[in-house]
């Protein structure tokens, strides 16, 4: 252990500000507090530093208080970007302006618009500078590129925050995005002067030019949109059935570009350029083609957070090696994450980010000792076996994450990866090559077959696999003790398989059984469930009668279905529901299950319900005191009902 973190100090240093992100994520904390705390810390080190020196010798509390220090530093970022307040911008109609960040989203009804505001405007005539971000729904607002200037007029109001418990966040994904504000406009205008474009804007009016090369193409209109994700990470136009079927066949990871893909242009790269480059040009003019190389795809990717956080990796990976540091791995894993980290802690929190790092760490722990329990003779069956060995790695370490956020898994991944990454790779570097042939009259058009045909069978197997009986396995769901749980449990199985006389077999062995207990506890919890509960639908409350792993759902005939879900799947999933029947009706009645005891009610605008004088409930939240013996308001949160004693 003590050789691990002599070869990856910084592996210490991400886990530090992991925790520190994490305590200042869920425990408010005022960031003057931290930073005064922090400061205080780092003065210590540095004395107790110097001191030691002086003294020429080595002591552990130096590691220690380092330690702490980027603990607390994290804390601060985190508390500084949480606590970070928008604008305040007025809820009345104001006339904006501001610059186009991406190409617009085009939709059945409105097209989405993310917009940089730069002023306001208001009644008066009155001009103000500002700076946030916001989400704009507009009709038909054609063609505009990245970087465009704006001017609009619409009333601006932040994105609604879940009314209910375990309900998706939308305010909080928008928020991750630097997005503050939502609103409509039908008076949005192009400004006749406009700015020079900033780089980012260039990057993705680029990727927005090569997007429509594939759209120009003779390629299918599956074949474009798998194209236009696969290659250059352009996912706007992906048909949403066509993703279900990704998913479902378990390889929904190669629709958006990410470390398979940069993976796969490295690896070739580091074949290609540095397999038949001079031994003394290896070093320095290698890494720096690798880089650019890997930077270019990025940039023709458009700079997503995904491709940024891949390339981002496989960048300190080039440097490591090139400067012989061919065992540090965690070290070169650790300094990305220790950069994307200060830059954006929150971006912790993001699953694109935790899936990838825990998918590349499965792979730098797991392949070697499950790769060298078979070494095939066969070269080619060798080569099998690695890809076999790699997507079960990574799929080892994501699938409890996977299922907590998910819930559920692809049952044929590990056969859907052995055919699905080498056409991948096949088709990454045929879609490139036609791109950069397709100004060439003929030859253009004829070259866009070869990314057509690998396309169409890639589409043809996921077909198969996500059309399988079993294909996938749903509703399934992890508690959080139950992740730690089992990533403890995977840890002790793998340090008991490389060191089984100091890693006894009780060790894996005890782990699980918590985990089984835990797991237990939590499914007889659920089956003996049997309650009433009241939250907010899209427009009336929708009322949820449990009883055990199934339950009734009621909601009022002008709610979609889709629209329901949205609300309750949820907090059906927390609560263990695996099967829920909707039913649309405008009174509902408690069934005789409820003690026989009798309750109307009426799904009303106004979100009231009535009980008579035999069947008074009480709740232990979120409700206000009642104004009649028998009303009682319903508040936002969800609600649970149970018999008065």
């Amino acid at each position: 252990m003590r050789s691990f973190w002599h070869s990856s100090p910084l592996t210490r240093i991400v886990i530090a500000l992991v925790i520190g992100i994490t305590i200042g994520h869920y425990v408010p904390i005022l960031p003057w507090f931290v930073v005064a705390v922090s400061l205080l810390v780092c003065l210590g080190v540095l004395l107790w530093r110097v001191g030691a020196i002086a003294q020429n010798r080595r002591s552990p509390v130096f590691g220690i208080f380092s330690t702490l220090c980027f603990l607390l530093l994290g804390l601060g970022l985190i508390q500084l970007e949480v606590l970070r307040d928008p604008v305040g911008l007025p809820y009345q109609k104001m006339t904006y302006q501001g610059i186009v960040e991406y190409a617009p989203r085009k939709g059945e009804k409105f097209d989405q618009l993310e917009i940089k505001l730069s002023t306001i405007e208001n009644a008066y005539g009155e001009i103000r500078s500002i700076d946030t971000g916001c989400l704009i729904y507009a009709k038909n607002v054609g063609e505009l590129m990245p970087g465009n200037a704006v001017t609009f007029q619409a009333s601006l109001n932040p994105p609604d925050q879940p009314v209910n418990p375990a309900q998706y966040s939308y305010a909080d994904y928008l928020r991750s995005k630097g997005i503050f504000y939502t609103g409509f406009t039908d008076s949005l205008l192009v400004n006749d002067f406009q700015a020079k474009p900033r780089f980012i804007h260039r990057i993705r009016r680029i990727q927005m030019g090569l997007v429509s090369i594939f759209d120009q193409s003779l390629m299918g209109k599956r074949e474009k949109e798998v194209a236009s994700a696969l290659i250059l990470g352009h996912r706007q136009s992906l048909d949403r059935d066509l993703k279900s079927s990704y998913a479902d066949a378990g390889v929904v990871h190669i629709l958006a570009v990410s470390g398979l893909h940069v993976g796969i242009i490295y690896m070739v790269l580091q074949y290609v350029l540095l397999g038949w480059m001079p031994t003394r040009y290896k070093r320095n003019l290698g890494l720096v083609l690798v880089l650019l190389f890997l930077w270019g795809y990025a940039a023709i990717s458009g700079f997503s957070p995904s491709v940024l956080r891949a390339t981002t990796m496989f960048s300190f990976i080039a440097i490591g090696k090139s400067i012989n540091r061919y065992n540090s791995i965690y070290n070169n894993l650790s300094a990305s994450a220790v950069l994307l980290l200060l830059v954006h802690p929150s971006i912790l929190f993001e699953v694109g980010f935790q899936l990838s790092y825990a998918a590349v760490v499965g792979i730098a722990l797991f392949f070697k000792p499950i790769h060298n329990m078979w070494m095939p003779k066969s070269k080619w069956v060798d080569k099998i076996w690695s890809i076999a060995v790699v997507s079960f790695c990574a799929q080892l370490m994501t699938f409890p994450m996977s299922i907590y956020y998910f819930h559920q898994f692809p049952n044929y991944f590990m056969i859907s990866n052995l055919c699905i990454i080498p056409l991948t790779g096949f088709t990454i570097y045929s879609g490139l090559v036609a791109l950069l042939l397709s100004w060439i009259p003929y030859l253009g058009e004829l070259v866009f077959w070869i990314p057509q045909g690998f396309i169409w069978t890639l589409n043809f197997i996921v077909d198969v696999f996500a059309n399988a009986p079993g294909a996938v396995s749903k509703g399934l769901r992890l508690s959080v003790p139950s992740v730690i749980l089992l990533y403890i449990t995977i840890f002790l199985v793998y340090k008991w398989g490389r060191s089984p006389v100091q890693w006894r077999l009780y060790y894996p062995l005890g782990s699980a059984a918590v985990l089984l207990i835990v797991w237990i506890a939590k499914e007889l919890m659920v089956i003996s469930t049997n309650e009433m509960l009241i939250v907010e639908g899209p427009s009336h409350p929708v009322v949820i009668v449990q009883n055990g792993y199934s339950a009734e759902v009621f909601a009022y005939p002008a709610d979609s279905t889709s629209g329901i879900g949205f609300y309750v799947d949820g907090l059906l999933t927390e609560r263990g529901i695996y099967a829920s029947d909707i039913k649309f009706t405008s009174e509902f009645s408690v069934p005789s299950v409820y003690d026989t005891m009798y309750t109307s009610l009426i799904l009303a605008k106004d979100a009231r319900f009535f009980s008579d004088s035999t069947s008074l409930y009480v709740v232990n939240r979120c409700w206000e005191e009642p104004s009649e013996a028998n009303i009682w308001c319903i508040k936002n949160q969800g609600i649970y009902l149970k018999p008065l004693d």
